[in-house]
Parts: C-alpha cells; structure tokens; sequence
C-alpha cells in the first residue's frame, strides 16, 4: 500500500501514452481496427522502458526492446497453432528472461515484454503470413513509441540525469549536518552510484557528458573534502569555538544551492553569504597562531577549508556548463552508437552465469519450469482465456523471497481488480470505439506514471489498459470477468509454490556479499597505504577505481543484507548479527575515506616507510576475516588490532626527523578500521569475551547458513 511520491514519471509518462494512443484512435477511426490495435500493443511493450535510464541508455534499450519483441511476436504467431511447441518455446524465452537478471534492470525488462509478447501471440493461432503482418506492425508501433523517446526536448531529455545529479548534491548537504546518520550515508552512496553508471554510460564526446562527469567528479571531491572536516570537527571538540560548525553550515548551503540549480534554469538560492563566511572563517583559522595538536596548527586546517571552498566554486562552475547545455540543447536525433544494452558485455556476463552455481540461474530455471507447467495447463485445459496464467507467473516470479511475495499479493489483487472492473464496464455500459481508444490514453498515462509509484496501482492500471485493447480483437462475455480472475490467481499460486518447493534464500548468499565488501576495501586500503608509504607509486585513477569497487560491494553486500532480512524469520539469521557485519564494515569504509581524503589534500609528501608493517598488518587482519566469512567458520584465532604498531611507527618517523603531522589525522581515520576490524572479530571469533559469547554462537549459526549456502541451493 506504499506509494512513492518522488517517483511520478508525468511528463515521460504523457510521452508514453501518446504513443499508445494515438496508433489506436487512427486506426478506430480509419477502419483499420485491428492494425491500429497492433501497432498500440507494440507501443505498450516499450513505454514502460521508455520512463527511465539516461537519454543514451534508454534509447539504446528501447532499440533493442524493438527487435526482441518483434522477433517473439513473429515466432508467437508462428508456433501457436502446436500445443507442444509452444510449450517448448515459451520455457526457452522464459529461461531467457530469468537468466537476464544478471545483466541489468533494463535488459531484465526486455527479457519479461519478449516472453509477454510471445505467449500472448501463441494464443490467436495465426498462420505464416499473419504472423509476419503481426510482428510487423508490432514493430511499427514500438519504433514509433521509440520516436517518441528520441524527440529531444530540455525538460524530458536531461530530466533523469539531472534529478540523480541533484540528489547527489542535496546528499552531501545533509551528510555536512549529520555525518553520523546511516541512512544518509546510504543515500549518498546510492547516488553517487547512479550517477557513476550515467557517467560510464555516456560516451564522454559531446558538453552534455562533460558536464555530467565534471558534476560527478566536482561531487567525489567535496565528499573527500568532508571526510576530512568532519574528522576536524571531531578532533577540534569546543575548539575553536563555533568556527567548524559554521563552516559546515554555509557548505551545506552552497550545496543545496547547487542541487537546485542542477534541475531549474536559475539560481534558487543565493550561496554568495555562505562563501563569504567560508573565507572569513579561513582568514580568521590564519591568523590563529595556535596549535590543534603537538603538530597540526590552525593554518593547516584554513588550507583545508580553502581547498573545500574551491572546490564548491568548480562544482558552480560545472554546474553553470550543465544549464548551458540545457538551455542550449541542438534539436537533432542522437542514435546511440553502441548497439548493446550497456557499456560491459551482456554475452559474457549470461556465460559467467550459465551455471547453478548462479542466483539468476537457478531463478532462469525456476521461472522457466513455472511458465512451462502454467502453458500445459492452459493449453490443455478448458480455460478460457488461460494465457493469463503463465502472464502473471511471469511478472510475480522473481530471484528473491520478498519481491516475489510481495508481487504475488500486489500483482494479483491489481491484476483482479483492473480486470473486473474493466470487463464489467465493457460488457455492462458497452462504449462506442472511440471512447474506448480515449479510455485506453488514460489508462496507459495512469500505468506509466504509477510504474515505480505503487506496484498494486500500475497493475490495476496497466491490466484494465490490456483488457480495452484486447477487447477490440477478442470479445469480452460476461463470464470472462470470473476467468480472468481465476486465472490470475492460479497464476500467482504457481509462482509463489515455485518459490516454496525451490527457494533461493538470500540468507545463503549474503556471506559472500559481505566476504567480498572486504576484499574490495582490503585492495582499496593497500592501495591508499602504499601511496603513504611509497609517493612514487601513488595513482590517482586507480584508488578512483577501487574506491568505486568499494561503494558498489557495499551497496551489494546492503541490498543482499535487506533481503535476508525480508525474508521468514527461521531463515533470515539472526539480524542483529547480521547488521553488526554491515555496520562493521561501514566502520572501516569512514576510516577508508578518510585515509584517502588526507591523501588527497597533500599529494606531495615524505615518504612513511614505517607503516609497511601497520599497513601489511591490517591487510592481512581483513584477509583471514573475508575468508571467514566465506568459508563459513568462526576464528580459531583472533585478529584483534590495536593502534600500538601505529604508534611504534610514529615514533621512527619522529626519530628520523620525518613529517609527523601526517600521522596525527591519520591515526584518526586508522582508529576507524581498526575499530571496524575489531567488530568483526568480536562477531567472528571463537574466543570472543563473555558478553559475547551468545553472539559468537549466533554467528557460528550464520556463517554456517553462509558456507553450506550454495551446496543447499544447488
């Protein structure tokens, strides 16, 4: 019953259902119905592509959405008059679409309108060249809806780009007055992930993509430069006075101020004030000859604000570039040069899952011996209209417990109710055609505004709006109304037993999610630390990389944690064990951040060659730990660290006359993997203290859920 009011799609939307619209009223009114209908189905498969992505990955999928549900209707047409071979084909194209789930949303949307397509095109028996005039005409009508999509226009064209880059910077914002606060972490991270996958997406060759990456990279940077602060912040207490908290303060107003002018043409908020504060603040932190420790002085901490307060001038500068190219914007088509759904390889990525071994494989199987049991039964039963039955198992069946729970409740109550509804009114009031076809705008408008709104709702929506347009070629009696809602929930029963007899509990795979956030952070920390101890072999582009290996493993390892959870409670674990992993790692990704923030504000340093053994010492701690996870077992022996090698090290640089200064704000963000570290082995160890034994036992009972995870999938 939730709904999601950030996710209306309207102007997309409006887009959308043009497309459907307009194909059937021309052909009502012309007298070419049945066409008209054709083309509109076709213009229905891809609307729903058409609400999301960026402009380049949505026009490309939309493309290949085309030619996918083209080539389904022709085979549909073609082996519908053989029982058999229909349900042969139809358990091919549905372990297709399973199997795409570990490529991307965009091609598991593709997979799921081809396999509809097909089974609803297996129901009319057509012959050889009707099947070629169906796929026909159903190509038309998607490549007109694609049409639609490529018409540029400033408010539709940049719109999606320019809320996630929006999103980002208001992130920021709430992350500079409260740091602490998980869920803003979490947002933060989110964002800048979606934002990430635009940048790759783009082909980096035109103003647009250079401001998007400028406004992306402007975004990575301030993020740096608040790690920092906020550990200034922290260290500093009361002193000096209210000077961090009033920088904090006009840093967030400047970034609200640049989130707002990522979506509108002009400045909402006037951040003028707010950057005179900033320099006030740094002139006054100069002229403070005092010390924040034995090493670290005041002046140090105004070239740190200095640096953030430019760095917000740049992302202003970058943002400006970005309302340039709105405003601006060439009214040319841009067809995608690249033909495949995303910039990595789908083909390879379904090979490295054509194996049990695999989520999406098990699922691809799964859902293709439910399509396969739900077209035997229709085909050889007396349902009317029994096509129904393997449609809904198709759209509830999914790789997780809650979603396909979730779906078989929301799917089959929208489902019933749009169809009932819909049929009453067909077949009580009887509208002319026309009305009909205008009844079909709305609906299609309504479905697509409420895709990522409500799931019930777009159900109900998107089901009345298939029952109009099939209502044109297949008369609907009366009795229809009961059949449709039966079939719809024999439907949702199958999937939902499919789950029960075969489940892929994500308890089974959280281990390995988790397991591989620390193998992605232990690569990220070895990198970072060996730029401390070596400057030679510091590489800017590299850490990039591997902290944006890092963020999305964490992003992984929280999205897998939140579906065990989801999940009936004799399976999920226990979930304070769990969240205490999470946690834990989100412990050292801060410490992470940091290491590389400070990194980051002083790229000409000594070189530390006294942390080798600190920095060996805490890589191979998250080593044994990972594997720990991984393998299922608790710690023999414990990995417990303590900043004393830190300190022994501090003290050789001290005697050499090396840059101690360094150290002070690097002990602190070390003091945060440290203590992450120690968490995790608290949780994972057998030798845990007394007040941690009842974890320790309940972990032994996870980890062994992790370890024979697979083995019982399998």
């Amino acid at each position: 019953m939730r709904i999601d009011r950030s996710q209306f799609t309207l102007a997309t939307a409006l887009r959308s259902s043009v497309g459907v619209f307009l194909p059937l009223m021309i052909g009502v009114m012309t007298g070419y119905t049945i066409e008209g209908v054709s083309i509109a189905a076709g213009a229905i498969g891809v609307g729903a592509i058409g609400l999301t992505y960026t402009y380049r990955a949505r026009t490309r999928t939309m493309l290949f959405a085309c030619l996918a549900i083209a080539f389904s209707v022709l085979i549909g047409g073609l082996i519908g008059i053989s029982d058999w071979l229909t349900v042969l084909v139809v358990a091919l194209w549905g372990f297709g679409a399973g199997l795409l789930v570990a490529v991307s949303p965009g091609a598991t949307r593709v997979g799921v309108q081809a396999t509809l397509m097909l089974i609803l095109l297996t129901h009319f028996r057509l012959n050889p060249l009707q099947s070629l005039t169906q796929a026909g005409l159903i190509l038309s009508g998607a490549l007109f809806q694609t049409l639609l999509a490529l018409i540029p226009s400033p408010w539709l064209r940049f719109g999606s780009e320019s809320a996630t880059i929006a999103t980002v910077y208001h992130a920021l914002a709430d992350f500079v007055q409260a740091p602490e606060d998980p869920a803003i972490a979490r947002l933060l991270n989110e964002s800048l992930l979606q934002v990430e996958a635009m940048v790759s997406d783009s082909s980096a060759q035109s103003r647009k993509e250079d401001a998007l990456g400028r406004l992306f990279a402007d975004a990575e940077h301030i993020r740096l430069d608040l790690v920092l602060v906020v550990e200034i912040k922290r260290y500093l207490q009361d002193e000096p006075g209210e000077t961090i908290p009033q920088l904090m303060q006009a840093t967030a107003t400047i970034l609200r101020g640049i989130a707002k002018r990522c979506q509108h043409e002009t400045a909402v908020v006037d951040v003028s004030a707010a950057y005179q504060q900033i320099a006030a603040i740094v002139a006054s932190l100069r002229t403070q000859n005092k010390f924040l420790s034995e090493h670290i002085t005041f002046r140090q901490i105004a070239a740190y604000c200095k640096t953030l307060s430019r760095h917000l001038r740049h992302a202003e500068e970058s943002v400006q570039l970005w309302q340039d190219v709105r405003r601006h914007i060439s009214f040319s088509w841009i067809v995608p040069r690249h033909p495949r759904l995303q910039l990595h390889d789908p083909l390879t990525i379904v090979r490295a899952n054509l194996s049990l071994h695999s989520t999406a494989c098990r699922h691809a199987i799964r859902l293709a011996v439910v399509l396969v049991l739900a077209t035997v039964l229709y085909r050889f039963s007396p349902l009317t209209r029994g096509y129904w039955v393997p449609i809904t198992a198709l759209f509830v069946l999914k790789p997780d417990f809650a979603t396909t729970f979730n779906n078989s409740s929301t799917r089959s109550l929208g489902t019933i109710l749009g169809a009932v509804l819909t049929s009453l009114i067909l077949v009580l009031l009887q509208p002319a055609a026309e009305l009909r076809a205008v009844t079909v705008g709305i609906l299609a408008f309504l479905a697509y505004s409420f895709l990522n709104v409500n799931y019930a709702l777009f159900s109900l929506f998107m089901t009345a709006l298939v029952v109009l347009v099939l209502a044109y070629v297949d008369p609907q009696p009366a009795i229809t109304v009961f059949y449709r809602a039966l079939d719809t929930t024999i439907g949702a029963s199958f999937a939902l037993l499919a789950y029960i007899f075969w489940p892929t509990w994500e308890v089974n795979l959280v281990g390995e999610k988790l397991a591989a956030r620390l193998d992605a952070q232990r690569h990220y920390f070895a990198a970072v630390m060996n730029a401390f101890i070596d400057p030679s072999r510091y590489n800017a582009g590299q850490i990039e990389q591997l902290r944006r290996a890092a963020r999305l493993a964490r992003s992984n390892a929280e999205a897998s944690v939140q579906r065990a959870l989801n999940e009936p409670a004799r399976r999920q674990g226990d979930p304070d064990i769990i969240y205490g992993l999470l946690v834990a790692s989100d412990s050292l990704a801060k410490g992470l951040l940091g290491l590389e923030a400070q990194l980051y504000e002083t790229p000409e340093r000594q070189p530390l060659p006294e942390l080798k053994p600190f920095a060996e010492e805490v890589s191979g701690a998250l080593e044994k730990l990972s594997a720990s996870i991984r393998q299922g077992e608790l710690l023999e022996a414990p990995v417990k660290l303590t900043l004393h090698r830190l300190e022994g090290s501090r003290k050789a640089i001290e005697a050499r006359g090396g840059p101690v200064a360094d150290l002070t704000l690097l002990a602190l963000h070390c003091a945060s993997i440290v203590h992450g570290i120690n968490m995790l082995n608290r949780l994972l160890s057998v030798h845990s203290g007394s007040t941690d034994q009842l974890a320790a036992a309940s972990t032994a009972s996870l980890l062994q859920d992790f370890g024979r995870g697979e083995e019982r999938g399998r």
